[in-house]
């Protein structure tokens, strides 16, 4: 506890200067920490159930080509080829290098086969006849403009194969209204991650968020900080759904996860799967 309340006083000592400083979901300052942070964490509670997806939807010899939009340092789409092995050609984009530059080494490191790149998801030409496309840990809720999110939803239609399928998730306007308000402290070994809402509001019909992440990282040397401001919009689900729908999908359906799966980890909270299929 006194630790957690260490972490709180610091965390409202950060000057409202240094907060306007930042540039908004920019990642490259936490890219070296990012995977230990939340990718590896939230990718591993959710890998079973996309797997299980993908598993009941295509053949065990179908070849499949796999897309993760906004991969981060590739947690889920490394682990895909890992366990799918040579049955996958996997892709991976994403708009920081810094997150892609330690995608590629880890994927070294695993021995795995991910084309990696860096690019603007709403301006970035994605790879044609996908099999599988995946959105990970809240990736769309970045997009700037309401816009985007149907620029986004046609372009990842446009990618898939007849057939194909769409797994992503959102944070809900519940949890930007009512837990990224909060002060959110998750606390591990060498890891304390901290985030708490600055600002909301409303894009349109849009609710709007924006958090500060501070992270403190203990290594050898000491302890290091890192700092994002990250900024969310979310639509309602039923005005998701039907951009989904607009977008030309013909399956629209929600993923359910049990309290119990739920309960592994705060970013689960009020938090929307859903698969869609072209």
């Amino acid at each position: 506890m006194k630790r957690i309340k260490n972490v709180q006083n610091k965390f409202f000592q950060i000057e409202h200067n240094f907060i306007t400083s930042l540039r908004v979901n920019d990642y490259d300052n936490i890219s070296e920490i990012y995977d230990e942070t939340m990718g590896k964490d939230f990718s591993n509670i959710i890998f079973s159930s996309h797997r299980s997806i993908i598993q009941k939807n295509f053949t065990r010899n179908q070849k499949l080509k796999c897309l993760d939009i906004a991969c981060g340092t590739g947690s889920f789409i490394r682990r895909l080829a890992r366990e799918f092995g040579n049955r996958v050609d996997c892709y991976g984009v994403d708009l920081s290098k810094g997150q892609i530059r330690i995608a590629k080494k880890l994927a070294e490191i695993d021995r795995v086969k991910v084309r990696f790149s860096v690019g603007n998801i709403i301006k970035t030409k994605f790879p044609s006849d996908c099999d599988v496309i995946t959105i990970n840990l809240d990736a769309t809720n970045h997009l700037k403009q309401p816009e985007h999110w149907k620029i986004l939803f046609s372009k990842v239609y446009d990618s898939l194969k007849p057939g194909g399928i769409y797994l992503f998730d959102i944070n809900t306007p519940k949890r930007l209204f009512e837990d990224l308000v909060r002060l959110e402290v998750i606390i591990k070994k060498d890891i304390t991650y901290v985030q708490c809402g600055i600002k909301t509001g409303f894009i349109d019909d849009f609710a709007l968020n924006q958090h500060l992440m501070q992270i403190f990282h203990k290594n050898k040397t000491g302890i290091k900080e890192y700092f994002a401001l990250i900024q969310q919009i979310a639509p309602s689900r039923n005005k998701l759904f039907e951009m989904l729908k607009r977008a030309g999908f013909s399956k629209v359906k929600e993923i359910r996860y049990s309290k119990k799966i739920r309960a592994k980890h705060i970013f689960m909270k009020n938090r929307l799967f859903v698969m869609c299929r072209k």
